[in-house]
């Protein structure tokens, strides 16, 4: 199982057990060449720290936001397909029931909250739907 990379098999297999990875000589002088200093290899070794360190937070924080994202705009998604199928039919559809709001205001509670009380009021809701559509989206 040789590699092209950094690291080679050496010894073992499927039947031997897992083997061991190891550095090749030519690798490890090609990645500290011998007229450098100590201090400059240690200053390489922490410049490749710090990159790393900077690539898993900047891929930990775009996930988060696709995450964030697709939370709430799911949410704001389902309030307008409910909306909508509740103003298309009073009651029934083709014989199914359309479901209520009450039920995704439950489920929602950081939107339902405030469709809750529009409804109430007898306000409509699609100005806060699209109020949180362009929050989400402008995150």
């Amino acid at each position: 199982f040789p590699m092209q990379g950094y690291l080679r098999r050496s010894g073992g297999g499927a039947a031997d057990g897992p083997g061991s990875f190891g550095w090749a000589r030519s690798q490890a002088e090609a990645a500290s060449p011998p007229g450098w200093r100590s201090s400059r290899r240690l200053a390489w070794k922490a410049v490749a720290l710090l990159r790393a360190l900077l690539a898993c937070a900047v891929l930990s924080a775009v996930t988060g936001l696709f995450i964030r994202v697709a939370v709430n705009m799911s949410a704001v998604l389902l309030f307008v397909v409910a909306a909508s199928a509740q103003q298309a039919s009073s009651a029934t559809c083709c014989g199914t029931h359309v479901p209520s709001i009450a039920l995704l205001v439950r489920s929602f509670p950081w939107i339902g909250v405030y469709v809750n009380m529009l409804n109430g009021a007898g306000r409509p809701i699609w100005p806060l739907l699209r109020a949180h559509a362009v929050f989400v989206l402008m995150q």
